[in-house]
């Protein structure tokens, strides 16, 4: 482990402590009702700590049983429940047999984050369920968006140590993978401390099976997700094997076009759509009539360069048919476009051209000048970088180039990907409206 990244989690560990002990100081004292009933809900949420969903395709998991411990700040509100929330949480990691500094930085962090949320909820106003009738509106808010950003900050923050990415990327890809999660359920967890302090035996029935369908529901929306990736794979690969000189090319494309969108700062569904419409910008392919001309070995006639340039608008009319898909349909039918007019299949230019497609553009070019041909060597990323500087304004956008450029996103371009050796194929760069006929166009 980095020192850097013990230097921040040690730092985690006294902000917990400072945080607890503040809180401590502010009062209340702590009731045997107050701490039996934050214990009890933090105990709960250990045992559904074992009930997880699988959160993205890395095999990174969430519980259901973590809004407990909000709900236990909502409803006692003092210093015990980051302190119980620490052990828990500890707890939990030692039986998962987690490496050391991870049970001793989720632990803190966590508890960090039920005291800072806390701290907002008792600045607003409020004063803990246990023993009162209401809590303001604006306590409620200021508890979860308190206990959210310092929970998704401070893990954003390990994330970046370790990885070395810059920690805003970082944060909009932590938060980008729950927000709308986040947002959806944490009117629950008021429901949960509420029903807790009032009707504990009640809460016990109904709150436990409502948990257990939530991370039911949080299962089967997953698996739903992980099946349309896996169809997007096998589309991919579907074209690949019908272009064997191009395998790799649309997850490379894929890969780059989510860098530069990062560049220009899109959001993280705007990133996503990129990543899917990179996949699938050469799907058109597949077609039936492009077969000869991707399996021959020589330069394209004129008739098969006009001929391959329908490929966009196949590919559109294919991804039509899919709904889900709708929102990268102009990014697939115009990545071949020109900043200056010059491209196909439209001949858009300047900002008529969708940003996707403007973004998808320089990543599909970029990937065939790095791609060695059966005549040339790829060109160095210092020659890339010369030929998109030149391009910007005539075949780029050069907002768009600019931003990448100036930026630490251009060298995460190049950045080597898993199973990237298969030989690549493809057109280089051209300035010239009308290029030379070419083997394959990107």
């Amino acid at each position: 482990m980095q020192t850097r990244v013990r230097v921040y989690i040690c730092s985690i560990m006294a902000l917990a402590a400072l945080a607890v002990t503040a809180l401590y100081a502010w009062g209340p004292e702590a009731t045997v009702e107050s701490a039996a009933i934050a214990g009890i809900l933090c105990a709960i949420g250990w045992l559904y700590g074992s009930l997880t969903y699988e959160l993205d395709q890395k095999g990174t998991r969430a519980s259901v049983g973590f809004l407990l411990f909000p709900a236990a700040a909502f409803a006692v509100a003092n210093w015990t429940v980051p302190l119980i929330v620490c052990v828990t949480v500890f707890a939990l990691e030692i039986r998962r047999r987690a490496p050391l500094h991870k049970t001793l930085f989720n632990s803190t962090s966590l508890a960090l984050a039920n005291a800072v949320s806390i701290i907002a909820f008792r600045a607003t106003g409020g004063s803990g369920w246990a023993g009162h009738d209401r809590i303001p509106v604006v306590s409620v808010i200021a508890l979860l968006v308190a206990h959210n950003l310092t929970s998704s900050g401070v893990t954003s923050g390990v994330i970046a140590l370790s990885s070395g990415q810059p920690l805003g990327r970082t944060w909009r890809a932590v938060t980008g993978k729950t927000i709308i999660d986040d947002v959806l359920v944490s009117p629950f967890t008021a429901v949960i401390a509420y029903t807790a302090v009032k009707y504990p035996i009640g809460w016990t029935i109904v709150g436990c099976t409502t948990l257990i369908w939530i991370n039911r529901l949080y299962q089967t929306n997953r698996a739903l997700q992980r099946v349309s990736h896996e169809m997007l794979e096998l589309m991919v690969s579907a074209i690949e094997a019908r272009d064997p000189y191009t395998s790799g090319h649309s997850r490379r494309v894929s890969r780059m076009s989510v860098e530069i969108a990062r560049a220009i700062g899109l959001s993280h569904r705007e990133v996503e759509r990129i990543r899917v419409a990179g996949l699938l910008h050469d799907v058109g392919k597949i077609h039936e009539k492009y077969a000869p001309i991707l399996s021959k070995p020589d330069r394209l006639t004129r008739d098969e360069w006009i001929l391959m340039k329908e490929h966009p608008v196949d590919g559109e009319n294919l991804v039509r048919n899919v709904s889900q898909l709708h929102d990268v349909l102009p990014a697939v039918r115009h990545h071949h476009e020109r900043w200056d007019g010059a491209g196909y299949p439209d001949g858009l230019r300047g900002e008529s051209i969708p940003l996707m497609a403007r973004v998808m553009a320089i990543a599909d070019t970029i990937d065939a000048m790095t791609s060695d041909r059966s005549y040339r060597r790829g060109l160095s990323v210092e020659e890339v970088r010369k030929e998109v500087e030149r391009c910007a304004g005539t075949q780029f956008d050069p907002a768009i180039v600019g931003k990448l450029l100036a930026g630490p996103y251009w060298d995460a371009l190049f950045a080597p990907m898993e199973s990237d050796n298969a030989t690549r194929y493809e057109l280089k760069l051209v300035s010239d409206s009308n290029p030379a006929p070419e083997k394959v166009v990107a």
